[in-house]
Order: C-alpha cells, then sequence, then structure tokens
C-alpha cells in the first residue's frame, strides 16, 4: 500500500498542480497549446518549472534555499545578473535557514538554480491563518505576481509590545470550569499534580506564530507580549481574534476560573505573521520563526504553536518551513503545528515523517530534490 502511494505522488501532484494553476474561469480551450514537462531532477518546484515554460518573462518572488549562507553578495549579485540590474532592496536574506527571498524572473530560475550553492527553489506562497478568509489570490493571479514591497533587506529587529508582569495569577483550579477540554487533555490532572508535582506552566514560554493579539484582553494581560514580523502591517494587534483565540487556549485564565487556558501561568509570545487583510505568505512565517531562533533565550521560549496551512504542496524534504522548525526543534524548542481544518482525520496524502532523520537520510539519498517524493496533502499544508 505505501508503494502505491508512492508511485501516485507524483500523478497527483501534477492533477494538482493543473488544478492550482489555471484560474477557475479558464477553460480548455484557452489552455497553452504546447504541453508542459516536469523534471524531477531539478532543483526547482514544479510549479515553478510549469509556469517559467508558460509565462518565462514574468517576475514572481520565490525562496531560494542554499547550502550556506553566502560570506558575500555573490548569490545576490547572479540573482541581480539575471534581472540586468544589481541586488534589489527588496530581497532578504534569512538565517534561520540558509535561505534569499528574492524576485526573479520566470525563464531564469533555471540559471539560478545552476548555482553550486543553490540549494533548492520554491515560490514565497500564501499562507492561510484567517479560517474563512481566502489565499491572496490564486496561484496564478496571486502567488506569482507578488513583487517587490512586501519585504525590504533591512536587518533591524521589530520592537516588541507590551509586557510581563511580575505578579502570580491566582491559584489554579477546576472546580468552576465552565469548559471540558481541560478535562479531557489531561489538563486538571497536571494542574493538581496527579503524575506528581503540580504543572501549570510557570516559568515557560510560548510563542504563537498567528494573527497578532489582543494585548489588553483581561485573560491574558500581564502574561502575554506581542511582536509585529509582517512589514506590511501596521502593529501586532490581532484585527481578526484568531491568534487571541490561540493564546487564550494555552494561557488564558479569567478572574472568575470558568475559563482557563492549558497552561495557565505560561507566558505568551505573539509573533504576528499576517498584514492587516490577514494574509501571509511562506516567507512571514520563515521571519516569524527567525525572531523566535533570536530571542528564545531573553524569553525562555520552550515551544511554538502553528495553526496555518501553507498553500504550495511541498514535500518535507524541499519545504523550507519544514526545515526552519527543525532548526528551532534542533535548538530544543517544542514545535506544535495543527493539522488543520479541510482534510479528515487520517487521509492517505498525509505525509508524517520523523524530523530526527529525514535530513541524515537527505545527507545519502539525492532523491532529496523530487519535491514530491513524500504523499501531498489535498490542502498543501506543512507538517512538523
Amino acid at each position: 500500500m505505501r508503494k502505491l502511494r508512492l508511485l501516485l505522488a507524483p500523478v497527483l501532484a501534477c492533477v494538482l498542480l493543473g488544478a492550482t494553476i489555471a484560474p477557475a474561469s479558464v477553460g480548455a480551450s484557452s489552455l497553452p497549446a504546447t504541453p508542459t514537462t516536469l523534471d524531477p531532477s531539478l532543483k526547482i518546484h514544479p510549479l515553478l518549472q510549469v509556469e517559467a515554460q508558460t509565462d518565462p518573462t514574468r517576475v514572481v518572488r520565490v525562496i531560494v534555499q542554499q547550502v550556506k549562507v553566502p560570506s558575500t553578495s555573490l548569490l545576490g549579485g547572479l540573482v541581480g545578473g539575471l534581472l540586468g540590474g544589481g541586488t534589489s532592496s527588496t530581497d532578504e536574506q534569512l538565517t534561520i535557514i540558509p535561505a534569499l527571498v528574492t524576485n526573479v524572473q520566470l525563464g531564469s530560475i533555471a540559471a539560478l538554480a545552476q548555482d553550486p550553492n543553490v540549494r533548492y527553489i520554491s515560490p514565497d506562497g500564501p499562507v492561510a491563518i484567517i479560517p474563512g478568509i481566502p489565499l491572496v489570490g490564486n496561484l496564478l493571479n496571486g502567488l506569482l505576481s507578488v513583487v517587490g514591497g512586501l519585504l525590504s533587506g533591512s536587518t533591524s529587529q521589530p520592537s516588541v509590545s507590551g509586557h510581563f508582569s511580575t505578579y502570580g495569577r491566582s491559584s489554579v483550579t477546576s472546580s468552576h470550569l465552565s469548559t471540558t477540554y481541560p478535562f479531557d487533555s489531561g489538563a486538571t490532572g497536571a494542574w493538581a499534580g496527579a503524575a506528581g508535582a503540580a504543572d501549570t506552566g510557570g516559568g515557560v514560554t510560548v510563542a504563537v506564530l498567528d494573527s497578532g493579539v489582543d494585548l489588553a484582553h483581561p485573560d491574558l494581560t500581564g502574561h502575554v507580549i506581542g511582536v509585529n514580523v509582517n512589514k506590511s502591517a501596521s502593529g501586532p494587534a490581532d484585527g481578526y481574534g484568531h491568534g487571541t483565540h490561540v493564546a487564550g487556549i494555552i494561557a488564558g485564565q479569567d478572574t472568575a476560573g470558568q475559563y482557563i487556558g492549558i497552561a495557565p501561568r505560561a507566558n505568551v509570545v505573539s509573533v504576528k505573521l499576517s498584514d492587516d487583510s490577514g494574509a501571509a505568505y511562506e516567507s512571514d512565517v520563515l521571519r516569524g520563526l527567525q525572531w523566535v531562533s533570536q530571542n528564545r533565550s531573553a524569553y525562555n521560549i520552550r515551544a511554538i504553536n502553528l495553526s496555518l496551512s501553507a498553500s504550495v504542496p511541498q514535500s518535507y524534504a524541499t519545504s523550507p518551513i519544514d526545515a526552519a522548525v527543525e532548526n528551532l526543534w534542533h535548538q530544543g524548542v517544542t514545535v506544535v503545528a495543527s493539522a488543520g481544518n479541510l482534510s479528515p482525520t487520517w487521509s492517505p496524502l498525509v505525509a508524517r515523517s520523523s524530523a530526527r532523520c529525514h535530513r541524515a537520510l537527505m545527507a545519502t539519498r539525492p532523491s532529496w530534490r523530487r519535491p514530491f517524493q513524500a504523499a501531498l496533502r489535498p490542502t498543501g499544508g506543512t507538517s512538523a
């Protein structure tokens, strides 16, 4: 059965690509007459391969994973040369993983992939954070039209809003709860010390990478701070409530003790990924993960929560988000990712893998380049 899934994966990938590349309004008669081909040996995502053949002059935003962070601007110089100019001010060099976020002409991607320091090139695709809010455009008119203005080359750290209170919360008890999930999850037993010492999350900080947070919410005040890493957003506030909702599930506590999060004495750092319209891209997620990596010691961040879904299907072996969360895992940070709202509890298309071993396998097997080597999630989500 497992072999059958792997054999079907490339076929399903091509079907999925065909469904996502063409807008719904495009009929069969308007599809390109010349058939497109996919080469799994290329260090280029299949979506970019297809678009390079159908619209080579279009400039798109991509994530160029590198073997190592360049000590000079050699890669930037190459990109600039391919575009007919110097390094763009909108380029962004990441360090959570060696990767450059840049704009490049589709017809030039094949030449860029020839650079020995280029590991893989994938789209800077939309990320869904707010349920019910559509992704930015579609993969043709949205994803592949993201050019300039979203990022800058600035390396300055975003400011942090709010503060952690030095005063502890009231005692944690389950006697007044109006919800059942603390019982269902076993949290109440941990609070009471059923397995030993009582554990309510005190001294631990959880980073929530989401839509922001309501810093003035009474159930969170004094135990939450916010930072905005989306350069198109006006600040760390939560205009949609999703990030505040997640923060409350983790560490909320009302004065009456009716609504209590799983770890009510933990602190929360809200890392805002989306802009003020609720939109976000993979590069925003990477920037948020990078902020956590750079500040985890200062705030004692021991866990992160990612309740989001990427739109571009990718194998764990080539996904930049997977690589970044694994980097954090190696730094001792527990990574929690949602399973998604659009898939059944178990789907044969959900890719499951061990974060501990798959990089070692990649070092010995050239098949890491195959974006659809593993089975795909229908929603294109990334699991950690």
